[in-house]
């Protein structure tokens, strides 16, 4: 017999002709729990919302159940998605072997007809050539829809190996992230990656930053966004290469929101207003397209670039939820204390600091404090100027509330007031 349907071909329709459906009966009991699961999810955010309106940690945490209920909905019709899809393809895979099946009893006929005809004293040759002219049709066809069933069959071997629905996950590296609380705020967004962007303002001003998103928060809306300034060593260079982006890029930090981090070129870019004006429109422009939380965009920066922090802030008021300064020093009498005033600010700075005077910083602090801000100061002992970048955000630290935090997390969790 010249031809075969390959083993795995006829062993996939055998396997999944009759487990079809009981996997779309599964996956409909899964998501009839999860809509039961949203249901409760936002029962719970409503009733705790009307019992308790004037509490801000609340708010937060009524915050974070919205998130979840958004992440649990993506969750529902990313699997309703992917098993559709695989469905349809192994519905595919089984009719394409099907009928291979019918065109191999055809071909098998015609050869023995063939055969049998030849045989005889007296043959009937034009009946052999027209049943040669329709094995030839036959034989084509096969070769047709075997190539197009292994091309399906691999496709639908990759899908099973790029999504796990299964329950087992005793092989499951140990760091990574699940919903295993919905309490813990976006804890499931996978680790991402910087990408470069340049935008024109519309004051001509061209400005260009390094923006991360996690990998799977497409569709999750309210993120929370974190801006960090370079200092004067990444002028013209990579802004990627220190401090919060060089973590990031190394996998030490798994920022559970939206980070901007954008490059000077000069060591005036950050405090010009101009330069200002151009990247609070790339700004806005990235938090109206990826729908984040408008009342928690937090800022931070390191050096020159925490001088520049606190003109930005003053130049733009009740734009931002909080600010880190890290080793940054300047004169509280060059601010304006009304713009100030409602702000959240956790500076940081090395005790041995011989390049900016650590007084600046301390007197910063008790000014803000006056002006009615929630300021506090961290200093490093023993430490410098250059490594309190890193340490302030590979480290936690006890917040005004007594908890153990990482500056990143604290900075995506204040709410502008």
């Amino acid at each position: 017999m010249a031809k075969e349907i390959p083993q795995d071909l006829k062993q996939f329709k055998d396997t999944m002709s009759t487990g079809l459906s009981s996997i779309t009966s599964v996956t409909t009991n899964i998501t009839s729990k999860i809509n039961e699961l949203v249901i409760v999810v936002n029962q719970v955010k409503e009733s705790v919302g009307g019992a308790y309106k004037s509490s801000s940690d609340v708010n937060k945490a009524i915050t974070k159940l919205s998130n979840s209920s958004q992440i649990i909905n993506q969750m529902k019709e990313e699997i309703n998605s992917t098993i559709n899809e695989a469905t349809s393809k192994s519905e595919s895979e089984i009719q394409k072997v099907t009928e291979l099946e019918q065109l191999l009893e055809k071909i098998e006929a015609s050869e023995s007809f063939i055969a049998t005809e030849r045989a005889k004293k007296e043959p009937d040759y034009s009946a052999i050539s027209a049943e040669e002219a329709e094995l030839n049709i036959n034989n084509t066809k096969f070769d047709i829809i075997k190539t197009e069933g292994e091309t399906l069959l691999k496709e639908l071997m990759a899908m099973d190996k790029s999504v796990d629905v299964s329950s087992d996950s005793s092989n499951a590296p140990a760091n990574t992230n699940s919903l295993n609380t919905y309490t813990d705020q976006l804890s499931n967004l996978k680790h991402g990656s910087f990408t470069t962007q340049y935008y024109t303002a519309s004051n001509g001003v061209k400005v260009e930053y390094n923006i991360y998103i996690p990998d799977n928060a497409e569709g999750v809306e309210g993120l929370p966004v974190h801006i960090f300034l370079h200092g004067s060593g990444c002028n013209g260079k990579n802004a990627l290469n220190t401090s919060l982006p060089e973590l990031i890029n190394n996998n030490k930090i798994n920022p559970q929101g939206i980070v901007i981090c954008p490059q000077a070129k000069t060591n005036s870019d950050f405090a010009n207003p101009k330069w200002q004006a151009a990247f609070m429109e790339a700004v806005d422009r990235v938090v109206n397209e990826t729908k984040a939380d408008k009342n928690r965009i937090s800022l931070s920066g390191y050096s020159n670039g925490g001088d520049a922090g606190y003109k930005l802030v003053q130049n733009y008021p009740n734009y931002f939820s909080a600010y880190v300064p890290i080793g940054a020093s300047i004169n509280h009498s060059t601010l304006n204390s009304d713009s100030l005033s409602r702000l959240n600010l956790w500076a940081f700075y090395g005790e041995k600091d011989g390049k900016v005077a650590i007084a600046k910083t301390e007197d910063m602090v008790d000014y803000l404090q006056a002006c009615g801000a929630s300021a506090d100061l961290y200093l490093y002992e023993g430490e410098g100027h250059a490594n309190v970048q890193y340490y302030t955000f590979e480290r936690t630290f006890t917040d005004k509330n007594g908890r153990q935090v990482s500056v990143l997390d604290w900075a995506f969790n204040q709410v502008k007031s």
